[in-house]
């Protein structure tokens, strides 16, 4: 999705929570050989509706996706240690953060 790939995925991992069937990629009901089948089978079908498709896609994603997401990360776990650091060590990693 990052990319701005038209997506076909299965609903597991969370996949189906991060997009809409058929708006920004396409969903298999299971991760099953038939469910793919039909997946890719509506795919088809609205190829020419695919780069539009995948613009949303990509819009989606980059809404829940922070642009840096380790930096993000590292930056909560700093916030949560708090004062466990020495002032210099915690300035040198907080402007890493940013």
């Amino acid at each position: 999705m990052l990319s701005g790939r038209v997506v076909i995925v299965t609903d597991v991992g969370g996949n189906a929570e991060v997009f809409d069937d058929g708006v920004s990629g396409f969903l298999a009901a299971a991760p099953t050989e038939a469910s793919l089948d039909e997946a890719m089978e509506c795919a088809w079908q609205r190829r020419e509706e695919w780069p539009q498709i995948a613009l949303r896609a990509a819009a989606a994603i980059r809404a829940l996706v922070p642009a840096d997401p380790s930096n993000e990360f590292a930056g909560q776990l700093l916030r949560i240690a708090g004062g466990q650091l020495p002032s210099a060590e915690w300035e040198v990693l907080e402007q890493a953060a940013e």
